[in-house]
């Protein structure tokens, strides 16, 4: 009778314990977290854009009138994505609505020869990142982003983005 009762007892005691683990961890085990869009850095990406595997509304904005760059490195940022097991994003010159966005243009006022710049940002529950400068490097570095120790709100980098191991970055 009493190995019976401390069975039942160890049970009770192993089955609420997972439970308060569950309850613990399970949001960040299956990825139902929510992170208040102001906390987030470079480094929780691709989250928002992707979450569970899927889009959370992502697309790739380019000027209307793009550049060969523009529209190159769009498409590198977009394979790269593709490439980590994601469907590709939407490439578009629309600036869709409630949605995060990548923009890619070359203007940058801060930005040294050949250097690119990324930058985040969210306001109402909606996350932008613009690359800008060298957008193929920006690109390059976004679209292979389990490479590199992203980290802060904007960053610098500096390199080629032929030659992912010669790219040096910043966090501002």
């Amino acid at each position: 009778m009493k190995t019976k009762n401390k069975k039942t007892i160890t049970i009770g005691i192993a089955l609420g314990i997972v439970s308060l683990m569950l309850i613990g961890l399970g949001p960040y085990i299956t990825g139902y977290t929510v992170i208040d869009t102001t906390d987030i850095t470079f480094k929780e990406f691709p989250y928002p854009f992707i979450k569970n595997n899927a889009y959370n509304a992502l697309f790739i904005n380019i000027p209307e009138y793009a550049t060969a760059k523009e529209q190159a490195a769009a498409q590198v940022l977009a394979q790269g994505i593709q490439e980590r097991r994601f469907k590709a994003p939407e490439i578009t010159t629309e600036n869709p609505r409630n949605s995060n966005i990548i923009y890619i243009h070359e203007n940058c006022d801060d930005c040294k020869e050949g250097e690119a710049k990324l930058s985040l940002s969210s306001q109402r529950g909606e996350t932008r990142i613009d690359i800008m400068g060298n957008v193929e490097l920006g690109a390059a570095v976004l679209g292979n982003f389990r490479f590199f120790p992203l980290k802060g709100k904007e960053m610098h980098i500096q390199g080629n983005p032929e030659k992912l191991e010669s790219i040096k970055m910043q966090s501002i």
